[in-house]
């Protein structure tokens, strides 16, 4: 799939105001929620790439002769750090888990 018309020049975060999760901890504490607190380390890493994604292989990665004539870019399978479609592909797949 080939994604036209669409600007990966800007990046895409959901981000919540500090006022929201402060009105969040004061409902909490008022009704004696048990609060917790979450990182994902691999964040980006996890969600799967809809888009046909080309890189470049980094420096000093040995790829095999014949992949080399065939093909002189790797495809995206998942996320990266650096790409810019990984805070968007991240909300999208925690989107999906949400009934």
């Amino acid at each position: 799939m080939v994604c036209k018309n669409l600007d990966f020049v800007k990046t895409f975060a959901t981000l919540a105001r500090f006022q929201s999760i402060r009105c969040l901890l004061v409902i909490a504490a008022y009704y004696g929620l048990k609060r917790e607190q979450m990182d994902v380390v691999t964040t980006f890493l996890n969600p799967h790439v809809e888009e046909e994604i080309f890189i470049q292989g980094p420096q000093g990665l040995e790829v095999r002769e014949e992949f080399k004539k065939r093909a002189p870019a790797l495809l995206l399978l998942k996320g990266l750090f650096d790409l810019q479609q990984a805070p968007r592909l991240w909300n999208d797949a925690v989107n999906a888990t949400v009934p």
